[in-house]
């Protein structure tokens, strides 16, 4: 049997009642009921008997439920000291990220990490969302950096857990020298002025050219692409340069900006110009030490 009937049954028996036991759990009630008539039909006996007052375990029940807390407290003993010998030896993590994300905050987590863990080994690969994505469902990669588009439904990713980290606004890059329409009580830039005027632009199967289109086709301005590119530092360097204005995220930018002569705007929130960080990790009943240790590690970062 999974741990996870041990767990569930022993929810009903400490709630005295399925439907309290599904909330606890965060099941539905019909899902905790079937796996009930599941363990029910496997032992080939009735567990327990459902009363106005809740349930009542009946004889065989009770054993089980001993049984249950007996099993769960022997893997949660054993859990803590393979993640002891974990801590002490060896193991290997494997972190895709985008390289924008790479460069901007999952580096250093992993230097931090890497201190407290020197024992595990660590695999950074650097790709697209689209691939990275595909390279956790195959067993490629154990976590996942990626940005996703406004209003992405983060559930399309089935057996996958999604943790969200941070919101990275797009802004407006150009030379210092551009003359930009924006009014002085305004907090963000006019679009409609960038109407035909040339744009440093990123590669089409690019989520931040996707999000960019997106912006513009809302706007209804009609860019002339001057360069396309599929590295942000080429692009805020052409921006820099003078080449065209180019639309990057602040994140990067903040990170770069006193090495350019730039100028940098907002964008109005009508336009929606985000994209939201977070990390994909697959589901598990009880998750690998090394990659707990990690997802605890970037947990507490952003809390802070």
């Amino acid at each position: 049997m999974a741990l996870r009937e041990y767990e569930y049954f022993l929810a009903i028996a400490e709630e005295n009642n399925i439907t309290k036991a599904a909330q606890k759990l965060h099941v539905s009630q019909p899902s905790l009921t079937q796996q009930l008539k599941r363990t029910e039909h496997e032992l080939d006996c009735k567990l327990l008997i459902r009363t106005n007052n809740g349930v009542q375990l009946t004889e065989a029940g009770e054993t089980y439920l001993q049984l249950s807390r007996q099993i769960l407290q022997l893997y949660e003993n054993f859990q803590y000291e393979i993640g002891q010998l974990k801590k002490l030896a060896c193991g290997k993590l494997r972190i895709g990220a985008s390289w924008y994300l790479s460069t901007t905050f999952v580096s250093p987590l992993v230097s931090e990490y890497t201190r407290l863990y020197p024992g595990i080994q660590i695999d950074c690969i650097e790709n697209r969302t689209s691939l990275l994505l595909e390279q956790l469902h195959s067993g490629q990669i154990d976590i996942a950096f990626v940005s996703r588009f406004p209003h992405e439904n983060a559930q399309n990713q089935k057996r996958l857990t999604y943790v969200p980290l941070y919101r990275d606004k797009m802004c407006v890059v150009a030379h210092t020298g551009y003359q930009m329409n924006k009014t002085k009580d305004c907090p963000w830039i006019d679009l409609t002025a960038l109407d035909e005027q040339p744009f440093i632009m990123f590669r089409p199967n690019q989520r931040i050219r996707q999000i960019t289109d997106r912006i513009f086709a809302q706007a209804g301005i009609r860019p002339q692409i001057r360069l396309t590119t599929y590295g942000f530092p080429t692009a805020i360097a052409q921006a820099a340069a003078g080449i065209g204005i180019t639309i990057l995220p602040e994140g990067y930018v903040e990170t770069v900006r006193e090495q350019y002569d730039i100028q940098v705007y907002s964008l109005a929130p009508e336009y929606c110009a985000y994209w939201d960080i977070g990390a994909y990790y697959p589901y598990y009943d009880i998750m690998p030490f090394a990659l707990k240790a990690f997802v605890d590690k970037i947990q507490g970062h952003f809390e802070q």
